[in-house]
C-alpha cells in the first residue's frame, strides 16, 4: 500500500510528521461494535451482563481523559455503532485509547496488536517520515513522467493527423512531423 496515496485518498493535511501520525493510527476498516465486544470480554477487560459494566477496566484507577475514552468504547458497544479506526479524524484519538488500555492492564501482552487484528491491522503502524518524504517525491516524480508522456503522446497523434493530410511523399511526411514536434 501506498501511504502517500492513502493520505490523498482520505484529504489527510497537514505537516509530514503530522499526516504520517495519522497514518500510523489507520487501520484497513471500522472495527465492528461486535468484535469490539468480543475483543473486551475475551481480554476480561470489559463485559456488561444489562444492569453494569465489569471487566478489569472496572477494576484499576484512570485517568479522566482515558475514563472518558473507555466510556466511548462502551456507548459503540451498546449502540452497535463501528469504532471509526479507519476515518483519519478518529483513528489517532482510537489509538490513544487502545494503548492507554494496553498501559492500564500490563500484564496482558499484546493487547494493542490484538484490538488492531480485529479489522486486518494497520498497515502504517511502522512508517516513517522519512519513507513517507520518499514515496511523495516518487509520486510527484510518476506525475512529472506521466504529463511528459500524455504531451509526447498529444504530439504524436497531431503528427498522425499531420501525416494523414499531407501529401503521400517522403519529404512532405518529414516537414509535417517535423512541424508538429515544434522543428519548423
Amino acid at each position: 500500500m501506498n501511504a502517500y496515496k492513502t493520505a490523498t485518498d482520505k484529504g489527510i493535511t497537514g505537516t509530514p510528521t503530522q499526516i504520517v501520525a495519522i497514518l500510523r493510527a489507520l487501520s484497513q476498516e471500522n472495527i465492528p461494535a461486535a468484535k469490539l465486544r468480543r475483543w473486551l470480554s475475551d481480554n476480561e477487560l470489559l463485559s456488561y451482563d444489562g444492569n453494569g459494566w465489569f471487566g478489569k477496566l472496572e477494576e484499576v484507577t484512570l485517568s479522566a481523559e482515558l475514563t472518558a475514552g473507555i466510556r466511548s468504547l462502551k456507548e459503540r458497544v451498546l449502540s452497535g455503532d463501528p469504532v471509526r479506526t479507519a476515518d483519519p479524524a478518529f483513528a489517532p484519538k482510537v489509538l490513544a485509547i487502545v494503548q492507554g488500555v494496553a498501559a492500564a492492564v500490563p500484564e496482558i501482552a499484546g493487547l494493542v496488536d490484538s484490538f488492531y487484528a480485529l479489522d486486518g491491522d494497520r498497515p502504517y503502524k511502522d512508517l516513517t517520515v522519512e519513507q513517507y518524504a520518499a514515496q511523495v517525491a516518487d509520486s510527484e516524480s510518476l506525475s512529472v513522467k506521466q504529463t511528459a508522456l500524455q504531451l509526447v503522446e498529444t504530439a504524436v497523434e497531431s503528427a498522425r493527423e499531420e501525416f494523414r493530410k499531407a501529401e503521400s511523399t517522403p519529404e512532405s511526411i518529414i516537414a509535417a512531423a517535423v512541424a508538429v514536434l515544434g522543428g519548423g
